[in-house]
């Protein structure tokens, strides 16, 4: 099983993006969505950032996570 996460884009270098997932900084390659840019919301999964999300898809992604108990409240990109 695969968990995808939301964060916010720290940085990019080439193909790969500092990728901001709950405080903790993570590399991830841009190579599926390259026209993400700094400060984007992006959906990450296995290394992988899968796609570009505005901030109200952020939230009720995260409501959701919380709801099903795989988050503590307050957690947040």
């Amino acid at each position: 099983m695969c968990l995808t996460s939301p964060g916010r884009v720290l940085a990019i270098d080439g193909e790969m993006a500092l990728v901001d997932l709950d405080g903790m900084p993570r590399r991830a390659s841009l190579a599926l969505v390259p026209d993400a840019a700094v400060g984007d919301w992006v959906l990450v999964a296995a290394g992988l950032v899968l796609e570009v999300m505005d901030e109200a898809e952020v939230n009720e992604l995260m409501h959701l996570l919380h709801g099903a108990g795989w988050l503590p409240e307050g957690v947040r990109s």
